[in-house]
C-alpha cells in the first residue's frame, strides 16, 4: 500500500533520516518508536506527503506519491499531525466537517455522525475548539483523521497518527486502540508513532526503530523489540517480561 524505496531527508546540512525502505501493506498496525531526536515525526511527514524525500522515491498503491494529485492523496490517506493551530474560532463539528472537502457531495452526514461516536464528541460537537481541552481535541482530530478516510472505505486507506495518545485519558486511550484494531481488521494501513512500547508490544503487528535518524531495525513486533536492542537504542537497561502479558520494565 505504501512502498518507500531509498528516502532520505536533510534539513541545514544535517541528515535527518538517513536512506530505508519500507513496504507497508493494508492490514498492517505499525509503530515507529525511538528516543527523542530519531526522526520520527521527520518519517511520518514523508510518509504522510508533507515533505518531500531528498533521495528515494514513495509509492501508495503502485502510484508515485509526487506525481500524485492532492485530492487523491487525501481521499487515500489521512494524517494526523503534532501540531495543530488551537486557537481558531470553529466549532468541534465544524473542525471535524473540513475533513470532508475531498469528497465533495459525496459526503453524508451520518458519516459525521458515526466518528463523533466512535470518539465521545456527540456532546461537545457545538462547543467551540478553542474551549476545548486538550485531550478533547485530540479526540476532535482523531475524528476528523478518520472522517477523511471514511468514504473511501477503510481497506482501500492508510491512517497515519504521530503520537495519538497525546492528551487522552485511559478510557479514552483503550477506546482508541479497540477502534484501530477493528480498522486493522478491515484493511485499513495504521502507521503511528508511540512512546509507549508496551502499548506497541501489545497491539501493532510491525514496527520501525530509529535512532539518530537511522534505521535500527523494522519489521514483526517481535521482533524488533528486543531488550537488548532497546536497551541499546534508548540507552536505558530494559528487561523483558513474559507474565503475566509481555512486557518491558526498565532495571
Amino acid at each position: 500500500m505504501i512502498e518507500a524505496k531509498q528516502i532520505s531527508y536533510q534539513a541545514q546540512g544535517k541528515t535527518l533520516l538517513a536512506p530505508l525502505d519500507l513496504c507497508l501493506k493494508p492490514g498492517e498496525m505499525w509503530t515507529i518508536l525511538g528516543p527523542n531526536g530519531a526522526g520520527k515525526s521527520t518519517l511520518m511527514n514523508l510518509l504522510a506527503g508533507i515533505n518531500q524525500p531528498h533521495t528515494g522515491s514513495i509509492e501508495v498503491q503502485g502510484q508515485s506519491m509526487e506525481d500524485m494529485p492532492a485530492m487523491d492523496l487525501a481521499q487515500r490517506r489521512a494524517y494526523l499531525s503534532q501540531q495543530h493551530n488551537d486557537d481558531i474560532s470553529f466549532s468541534c463539528e465544524e473542525i471535524i466537517t473540513m475533513a470532508a472537502y475531498p469528497w465533495g457531495k459525496s459526503f453524508e452526514k451520518i458519516q459525521l455522525e458515526q466518528v463523533l461516536d466512535w470518539f465521545d464528541l456527540q456532546h461537545l460537537k457545538h462547543q467551540s475548539y478553542a474551549q476545548l481541552s486538550g485531550g478533547e481535541k485530540q479526540r476532535c482530530n482523531l475524528a476528523r483523521s478518520c472522517l477523511q478516510i471514511l468514504p473511501n472505505g477503510f481497506g482501500n486507506s492508510i491512517l497515519l497518527l504521530d503520537e495519538p495518545l497525546s492528551g487522552l485519558d485511559i478510557a479514552h486511550q483503550v477506546k482508541l486502540f479497540k477502534l484501530l484494531k477493528t480498522l486493522q481488521k478491515q484493511g485499513t494501513c495504521i502507521v503511528m508513532v508511540l512512546h509507549d512500547i508496551n502499548l506497541a508490544l501489545r497491539f501493532c503487528s510491525h514496527g520501525i526503530l530509529l535512532k539518530e535518524g537511522a534505521l535500527v531495525k523494522q519489521g514483526d513486533i517481535n521482533e524488533v523489540l528486543t531488550a537488548s536492542r532497546l536497551s541499546d537504542t534508548f540507552e536505558t537497561e530494559l528487561i523483558f517480561s513474559a507474565t503475566p502479558t509481555p512486557h518491558f520494565y526498565w532495571a
